[in-house]
């Protein structure tokens, strides 16, 4: 049997053939020439060898699959602090195998307590995954790195630079590993509890460096219960996020800003207060507090409203808060620290 493309070919010199004809006999509609019949004999044996020689179309090759999201455990040589860090490393669906594709950034803190691995026993690169596949946010990179219990912030009397070492040296080593959007509009950072008070100083005090902010539940301490690296009230102010923002409010209202609270928590009243601190001051960004206390129940039903965020404001639009279609994962029975330890 004659494939579509044979059959295709053998019509149109068909056509072809019913032309010449017409041309010959130009003059009038006369009956055919036996010179015309020739030369439709002719023709017509050159189409059955055409024909037959034409080589077969199979059906198209198929596309290449998209690759498997993946995470990685990395670690580099951090120039800040003078030792070596390790880091997770969350690569979407669709990275390896589109060569060509740039990706936004979210940088995740862990809370005090805590370590690098505390996002992923949440389930956030899960949820991550089966948001992006529905369709519900775009695919970005999550960097989630080591803090210790040091809030991220470069430490008084010359101490140890975990602001740099964050704001410097891990972006510089993400770009330079991964194919990132490297510019302050394609990056955000969160946290959570200690990880949501560094995400605020350090959004503010590296605003060439981040334009997005998420503080989950975040830990604002005041200057009598700091840790000492904190140093003296100058340096805390230059350091802590509620003097920080109240000190600059030009340098906050370029960033995207979200503050998310559980009603029972045990830090609520000094978010609340912040939170109106920056109400006060005209400063731009979202509010959110709902039933919950300072726990990983809190924190991993609210992932999907995480993600949504930071997907909204790496797109330049504003979040809503919906109901998601994505079912809220259910809160790990392991974790690599205690959740009742996360400050």
């Amino acid at each position: 049997m004659k494939s579509l493309f044979e059959s295709l070919s053998t019509t149109i010199l068909g056509c072809l053939i019913v032309a010449l004809v017409l041309l010959v006999n130009s003059q009038a509609w006369l009956p055919v020439s036996h010179a015309s019949a020739a030369l439709v004999a002719e023709t017509a044996a050159t189409v059955e060898t055409l024909s037959t020689e034409l080589p077969h179309v199979g059906p198209a090759a198929p596309l290449a699959a998209t690759s498997a999201a993946r995470t990685e455990a990395r670690s580099f040589w951090s120039a800040s602090l003078q030792r070596a860090m390790p880091y997770l490393v969350h690569l979407p669906a669709g990275y390896d195998s589109n060569p060509n594709a740039r990706y936004p950034v979210l940088y995740m803190l862990h809370g005090r307590g805590g370590n690098y691995r505390f996002w992923q026993d949440l389930g956030l690169s899960d949820m991550a995954d089966k948001m992006v596949e529905s369709g519900e946010i775009q695919p970005f990179i999550v960097i989630m790195p080591e803090g210790g219990d040091e809030y991220w912030v470069n430490h008084a009397d010359n101490g140890p630079r975990w602001g740099d070492y964050i704001g410097r040296d891990l972006v510089a080593e993400t770009d330079s590993q991964f194919r990132t959007l490297a510019n302050r509009l394609d990056r955000a950072v969160g946290g959570i509890s200690m990880g949501g008070c560094g995400a605020l100083q350090l959004g503010i005090n590296y605003s060439d460096v981040f334009s997005i902010i998420g503080a989950h539940s975040p830990a604002l301490r005041t200057h009598d219960i700091a840790p000492e690296y904190f140093g003296d009230q100058a340096f805390f102010d230059a350091h802590s996020p509620v003097p920080l923002f109240k000190a600059r409010p030009k340098v906050a209202q370029s960033l995207k800003i979200w503050i998310d609270m559980g009603g029972q928590d045990t830090w609520h009243d000094l978010a609340l207060a912040f939170h109106k601190q920056l109400q006060a001051e005209g400063i731009t960004h979202q509010w959110t507090e709902q039933p919950g206390g300072h726990d990983g129940n809190y924190w991993t039903g609210h992932i999907p409203d995480y993600l949504r965020y930071y997907d909204s404001a790496l797109r330049g639009s504003s979040v809503k808060l919906a109901a998601s279609s994505i079912p809220a994962l259910s809160l790990p029975e392991l974790f690599t620290s205690p959740l009742s330890q996360i400050e």
